[in-house]
């Protein structure tokens, strides 16, 4: 079943399964909450505000939120969309799931502008800032492994 009748919207087709996202996100973080989410029905990812609505405040210096970017940058390369560099989406629709990133992690991304929302092709998609490629940079080297 496609992700628009899943869930009511289109969602970015990832030519993956699941299993690869989730092997990915352990090799570059090992600790014991993923930053990727199943999509739930009363998930409203493809609205920014929702994305922020969230009262968790949390900052984007943990190893949990940098992985969690190179993650999201890794899985966005096997769009069936060409997406441009520095960009994923607002969920990833696998070959047999749809995931989203964490709210929590993007929520922090978005209040310290290391990431800009925008819409491309109907669909929700996040940019990486300036200052968010500095922050990768930075830090790249505290990556449990490289991509």
């Amino acid at each position: 079943m496609s992700a628009v009748h899943r869930h009511g919207r289109a969602a970015m087709k990832i030519t993956q399964r699941s299993a690869f996202a989730k092997r990915l996100a352990t090799n570059l973080y090992d600790g014991a909450s993923p930053p990727l989410s199943v999509v739930k029905p009363a998930d409203k990812h493809h609205e920014v505000d929702w994305w922020t609505s969230d009262n968790q405040n949390e900052g984007p210096d943990s190893l949990r939120h940098l992985a969690a970017l190179a993650l999201y940058l890794e899985v966005a390369k096997h769009s069936k969309i060409a997406l441009p560099p520095q960009c994923f989406p607002a969920s990833f629709d696998f070959d047999d799931e749809e995931m989203r990133p964490d709210k929590g992690v993007i929520k922090a991304f978005l209040e310290h502008r290391l990431i800009e929302p925008r819409m491309m092709v109907a669909q929700l998609v996040f940019d990486v800032t300036p200052d968010g490629q500095a922050y990768l940079a930075r830090r790249s080297g505290d990556l449990k492994t490289g991509l």
